[in-house]
Formats: structure tokens, sequence, C-alpha cells
């Protein structure tokens, strides 16, 4: 995972203060991207925010995230590895997190880690 901070989009405050997030039921997703997320980003789209191909060890749309909530502190559970096959997986600079339970807006991003450069996951 990132060592940056996430960075939150202006609609997480919103959604989440009107129940759009369920962070004991919902299922979040990690996508990877090549393309600068932006705080007005209100929904994950891979035909906008390309991702890499869903091949070689990345899955198409992101990779599930694990969230708990206990006691109202809300912290992601251990890492999302992914893991390149051969033919490697194409390169990103940005991870973005968002909920694909939500339909109000569909895929509804929380926020995004900049890696600060692009990385490649290849395969030695």
């Amino acid at each position: 995972m990132a060592t940056a901070a996430l960075n939150f989009v202006t609609s997480f405050e919103p959604n989440l203060n009107n129940g759009q997030h369920d962070f004991d039921a919902d299922t979040f997703k990690f996508a990877l991207t090549s393309v600068l997320p932006t705080v007005g980003m209100t929904q994950f789209n891979s035909g906008t925010s390309t991702p890499p191909s869903p091949a070689n060890g990345y899955t198409t749309n992101g990779h599930t995230a694990s969230i708990s909530d206990t006691g109202g502190v809300v912290s992601l559970g251990s890492d999302v590895v992914i893991t390149a096959t051969a033919g490697g997986i194409g390169s990103f600079q940005y991870v973005i997190l968002y909920n694909s339970s939500s339909t109000t807006p569909t895929n509804a991003v929380i926020g995004w880690y900049d890696y600060g450069s692009a990385i490649p996951l290849a395969v030695d």
C-alpha cells in the first residue's frame, strides 16, 4: 500500500453522512490508474480512470479491500497484494479506493493514494 495519506474526494463526507457507505456491509475496492484523480471525482469508472488491463494478476475494476469499523473507527485491514504474472501489469501511479456496493453514485469514490511516480509491475 502507498505510504502517503489517503486524499479524500469532496463527495466522501456528504456520501458518508447520507448513509452511502456502510463499512460493515459494503464491498470496497482498490483500483490502479495512471490518471490523476481529482477531489471532484464522484465515481470510479474504468473508462475514464484508465486502469491496467485486467490480466497477469490484476483484476477487472480492482481488488477487494479489507475494511473494518470498530467503535466508529474505520481502518484498512491487511494490505492488498497484487502479484504480477508473466507479461506483467501496466504502469500506475495512483490507487483509488471506492465503494463497489454503492448505487447513487455507482462505485462512489472515497479517495486515492499517490505513489509519486509511475510504477510498473513486472515479473523478474
